[in-house]
């Protein structure tokens, strides 16, 4: 009965609409608008009409045969399921987690209607879940900014950090992202305990080492990369720590670590203009991605943060081959050419480029002390009242170098501590302590 009630009114809106048409008091525009059809329904809606005597009877329609394209229920239904297991799940992503789950029966189908690769289109999907209720939209809008890309494969290489809560039993973990801008290619990521110096000086050196030196680093302006300017001063991270930088100091002196570790290697490193986060809208874009298609799915999985970067690696490996990317048309893998990668001079070791510097005077025992800890140098180096520098990989170990020539390598020992939040440093009273690093300005 209800159904009835529900056809008439139907058949009541479609006349008044057809009349209106007809007349024309409004146009097809209009009437597809007002009737939730597209406006090659409305013209066939209104040839009929017309032809029928512009009679009530004309605008019902009642199926007289099976629709032959209708999903099966049984589909619907997984579909349906999939939806309620993940609210976060697109359409596409839902479209794409199908094809495991279809029985025989239900693939055989898919192939009768041409459907080679067992895909229902993000459209069918939406229309399914709009009929059960449970249809809602899952990306965000954003406002527009200003497109540009690389015309080479390793020409400019994006890197950022985004946090993701609850995961792996921690309250926040930090995800270090590298991509090529040309190409979308993740380049390299891992997910850390701290957005630390090293953690990203870490992601850098898998980079380089996968796929070469690019030209261009791009980053955001946080500390790590730019000094921050304030009224009554500067600020940034210098040897693992922020700290204050006179006001008299001349900005295009000072170079963070990661700044002077790719100088090293020849790669200049370039920031977006301050207060303008949409000018790394395609990083930022993975981050949403990753966030929608891996972290939901891996939430429950991962327990530990080696499993987790374990799942994100072969995750990386579907990204970079399978994904295609809205603005290229095309998947990461297919535009690594041309490219402008240069191989690794043998000459250059990473694990000296990419590591925490800083140098100590030798005592008469021929040892530094680093935090609280000393280290005895072999004797066969009598360095006593020389100073070193200090090549630290926390919780890994310690290099000695004496102008430019390596010493010797120290393990990392327990109780060495490089966050000052636990600890003061020593000398962070003397303003000699603040100066930038000695012979690396811009």
């Amino acid at each position: 009965m209800e159904e009835k009630k529900k056809s008439a009114l139907k058949v009541t809106k479609r006349f008044e609409i057809m009349s209106l048409l007809t007349s024309g008091a409004i146009n097809i525009s209009r009437a597809a608008e007002e009737l939730s059809l597209s406006p090659r329904q409305i013209k066939r809606l209104k040839n009929r009409f017309i032809i029928q005597g512009q009679t009530f009877d004309s605008l019902s329609f009642l199926r007289t045969h099976p629709q032959a394209n209708k999903i099966p229920e049984s589909i619907r239904e997984r579909i349906i399921l999939l939806k309620k297991e993940g609210q976060h799940r697109s359409c596409q992503h839902i479209s794409e987690l199908l094809p495991p789950l279809l029985s025989e029966q239900e693939k055989k189908w898919l192939l009768q209607q041409d459907k080679p690769c067992l895909h229902l289109s993000y459209k069918t999907v939406e229309r399914i879940l709009k009929e059960a209720g449970l249809y809602q939209k899952v990306y965000d809008k954003t406002t527009p900014a200003c497109r540009f890309e690389m015309e080479n494969f390793g020409e400019l290489v994006q890197m950022d950090t985004s946090s993701f809560r609850n995961l792996c039993g921690y309250k926040r973990l930090y995800l270090i992202l590298t991509i090529d801008d040309h190409s979308r290619r993740i380049l390299a990521a891992r997910f850390h305990l701290s957005n630390s110096v090293y953690n990203n000086m870490l992601v850098l050196r898998e980079a380089i080492e996968r796929y070469g030196l690019f030209r261009m680093l791009y980053t955001d302006n946080a500390s790590l990369f730019n000094y921050i300017r304030y009224q009554d001063g500067s600020r940034k991270v210098f040897r693992g720590v922020m700290r204050e930088i006179p006001t008299k100091t001349p900005p295009e002196t000072i170079t963070t670590e990661i700044e002077a570790a790719l100088l090293q290697l020849g790669i200049p490193l370039l920031t977006h203009f301050p207060g303008h986060p949409r000018a790394k809208g395609k990083v930022e874009r993975i981050f949403q991605f990753i966030e929608r298609r891996f972290v939901k799915e891996v939430r429950k999985k991962a327990r530990k943060v080696t499993h987790l970067n374990s799942f994100l690696q072969g995750w990386i490996n579907w990204y970079n081959d399978n994904w295609i990317n809205r603005d290229t048309e095309c998947t990461p893998a297919a535009r690594s050419a041309p490219s402008v990668f240069r191989p690794l001079p043998k000459n250059i070791n990473l694990e000296d480029v990419f590591c925490l510097k800083e140098t100590r005077k030798v005592d008469k025992t021929n040892s530094f002390s680093y935090y609280g800890t000393n280290y005895t140098i072999d004797h066969i180096h009598n360095l006593v009242a020389f100073t070193v520098e200090l090549h630290i990989h926390p919780h890994r170990r310690i290099r000695v170098f004496h102008q430019g020539k390596f010493i010797q390598q120290f393990p990392w020992r327990k109780g060495d501590i490089l966050s000052v939040k636990r600890r003061k440093l020593p000398g962070s009273g003397n303003p000699d302590f603040q100066r930038p690093l000695s012979g690396l300005g811009k």
